[in-house]
């Protein structure tokens, strides 16, 4: 039942709730250790079961509905332990251990007296007490998390009336089948519905199948270059060696761009995953792909993000009507799922789904698996994504089967970054100053910064960067795996590779913890360096460039034609870089409304080298000059007012031109592993 519910389940979910993490592996693990335990349980079960009939207590009768009974209270004992910790609870409160109760009382009167487990027999057998109990809370926490009391006890009743009747059915259909129901008939239903479940949780999506790589349209004779797009999340570019830090985080990286084109002055399209990437995508800004945080003046309880809309040209779309497979593996379980529309164009996406992944709190896998983490991944606990190294045994997969199929467009997004900073050894004590531990994603500190309470201290801070980083440098050792790998299959000089990241991070600066706080450099400046097919020299582009040019960029290194409508410029024709306007923007999501009164606004920037424009809905107006101020501690708009008013023009022309994207929802499975990563609670 617990395997029916985490894995197969979801996937019958109406369009736009986001699909479960997919680890076959710790499916088929999690559901071999429930087997193994109900096996030495039932024997424990049996053997007293056999002690009481030959010598009853006081004088009782062992009745035949005791150790069914007594099976069947296993299951509802295992949950109601569990549910005792509030945080396996979450939103369903003490409803969900009440319902464990309820259910224990009937089952015990089934143990102690004949005529009530004939009468309870259709709620009160181990399937039927797993599917009410599970079913219930699946329900609950699924569609009526956000209601009352009364409404989920309404909806646990419709779960009972449907088991209570399934069951009645299927107890009935057993006992026309065999004249032992309660040992070969279950035995039968149990092995059948086990290899059912088990093989639809443990099949993967069929866009995630590594064979939609080996068939389907291919454009033979043509000879255009692979592309492989690799994004490290939230990754500063004042943070890699390449750009300058102190902190020798990126040895590999420096030695990659040896042969490619570092662009020096990148900048992202904005302070989160799904804005920066659907730029990436599309060549164009989150103001015309529409898909960002709700503007609070028309969503005061702000959300979590829209989708990007169908009718928008991605580059997967336009790689795969010039003839490229297109493939992408990502880490980022939330804002990469399909519920985003990120997917368009590729014939094989994964979201990548690590072994220990956390599944919904209320199931018995979790606290299987927290105890597993801390036995053999000491200091992973609070990691949900893949690893690089993970991904990477993935991505080897795929670029295997694309050598063959060339050329191919990979799209890889790491996010060993992004907090709450879990490097394996030796990364995570690289650096100086990762002495402490920050628990369960940095939360508090997140809440008490962003809410105004305290400052960050410097002793967290110096811990956050160490751990910081010591995950980017892990990103760089895996990097040179990848190119490593892209060599030995002769596929490294006829490639082009472009590695950037979609936004940085703050680390307690004006009151900032996390991203999705603002268009400061630091949520802003990200690294950007392209190896174009064939290149060997180092070069090095000083002119502004920005996310969206990533899309026009690799249309036209690979001869293919570009959409209609791009806001983006290729990066080869770099004279025309210096010239234009970058563009920014905020948007508050739902977590940061509820915890302070300043993110109540819409915060852009304009940025025409050196000079950046910052503004927001609530009017504030900033000016600064990037070259001489590069961490923006000097307010200029006074001191330079024709600068200031040339870059509001500007920007105010954007916008007006601006198209909005449909709204999205935001559905529970999506707000839990929000939380899990820090952006809500």
């Amino acid at each position: 039942m617990e395997a029916f519910l985490a894995g197969v389940a979801p996937r019958l979910l109406p369009e736009g709730y986001m699909r479960p993490l997919h680890n076959w592996q710790f499916a088929v693990f999690a559901f071999a250790i429930w087997v193994i335990g109900g096996a030495l349980l039932g024997g424990v079960l049996g053997l007293l079961a056999w002690l009481l009939r030959r010598r009853p207590p006081f004088g009782l009768a062992i009745r035949p509905g005791f150790l069914p009974s007594c099976a069947a209270l296993s299951v509802t004992a295992a949950l109601a332990v569990h549910l005792s910790r509030p945080h396996a609870r979450g939103e369903l409160g003490v409803s969900a251990l009440a319902l464990c109760g309820l259910v224990a009382v009937v089952q015990l009167g089934g143990a102690v007296s004949e005529t009530w487990a004939r009468r309870t027999a259709v709620l009160a057998n181990p399937w039927a007490a797993s599917a009410t109990i599970l079913g219930s809370l699946w329900v609950a926490g699924t569609f009526l998390w956000q209601s009352g009391e009364l409404a989920r006890w309404l909806g646990a009743g419709g779960v009972l009336a449907a088991v209570g009747l399934l069951s009645w059915l299927t107890l009935s259909g057993l006992r026309r089948i065999t004249s032992a129901p309660s040992l070969v008939g279950h035995a039968l239903l149990t092995c059948a519905a086990s290899l059912v479940v088990l093989g639809a949780a443990t099949y993967p999506p069929t866009r995630a199948s590594l064979r939609n790589l080996d068939t389907g349209p291919f454009a033979a004779g043509v000879e255009r270059p692979n592309v492989v797009l690799v994004v490290w999340d939230t990754v500063r570019a004042d943070h890699l060696s390449l750009y300058g830090y102190e902190r020798d985080t990126t040895p590999f990286l420096r030695e990659f761009a040896r042969g490619a084109t570092v662009y020096r002055r990148a900048w992202s399209t904005g302070d989160m995953t799904l804005t920066s990437h659907a730029s990436m995508f599309t060549g164009l800004y989150g103001s015309t792909h529409g898909a960002h945080l709700a503007d609070p003046s028309e969503r005061p309880e702000g959300d979590f993000g829209s989708p990007l809309a169908d009718h928008h040209a991605t580059l997967a779309e336009v790689l795969s009507a010039a003839g490229y497979f297109t493939a992408g593996l990502v880490a980022n379980h939330i804002y990469l799922s399909e519920a985003y529309g990120l997917h368009q164009g590729f014939r094989f996406y994964e979201v990548s789904a690590p072994f220990w992944g956390k599944p919904q709190p209320f199931l018995l896998r979790q606290p299987l698996r927290t105890r597993l983490v801390r036995r053999f991944r000491p200091g992973e606990e609070d990691r949900e994504y893949s690893s690089a190294r993970e991904l990477n045994r993935r991505a080897f997969a795929i670029l295997d089967r694309l050598a063959s199929r060339q050329p191919f467009f990979l799209f890889l997004n790491y996010m060993d970054a992004h907090g709450p900073y879990t490097p394996p050894a030796p990364f995570d004590r690289m650096f100086p100053g990762a002495a402490q531990r920050i628990r369960h994603g940095f939360t508090d500190p997140l809440v008490e910064v962003l809410s105004g309470r305290r400052a960050l201290r410097a002793d967290e801070r110096a811990d956050l960067i160490a751990r910081y980083d010591g995950s980017i440098a892990f990103l760089d050792s895996e990097l040179r795996s990848l190119v490593e790998r892209l060599r030995r299959l002769g596929l490294y000089d006829r490639t082009l590779i472009v590695l950037t990241s979609d936004h940085g991070e703050a680390f307690g600066r004006r009151d900032h913890l996390s991203h999705g706080m603002s268009v400061y450099e630091d949520q802003l400046r990200v690294p950007l360096v392209i190896k174009y097919p064939g290149q060997r020299d180092e070069a090095t582009v000083e002119q502004p460039a920005s996310l969206v040019d990533i899309f026009p960029t690799v249309l036209e290194a690979v001869g293919a034609q570009l959409p209609r409508r791009v806001e983006g410029i290729a990066l080869q024709r770099s004279g025309a870089a210096g010239t234009r306007a970058l563009y920014a923007e905020s948007y508050p999501n739902a977590f940061a409304l509820r915890l302070h009164s300043r993110f109540r606004r819409v915060e852009r920037a304009a940025i025409r080298w050196p000079y950046k424009l910052i503004v927001d809905s609530r009017g504030k107006r900033e000016l600064y000059n990037l070259e001489s101020d590069p961490t923006e501690t000097r307010d200029l708009y006074s001191q330079e007012p024709a600068v200031a008013a040339s870059l509001l023009e500007e920007l105010e022309r954007r916008l007006s031109g601006a198209r909005r994207g449909p709204a999205g929802r935001l559905d529970p499975e999506r707000l839990r592993r929000l939380r899990s990563l820090g952006y809500t609670q």
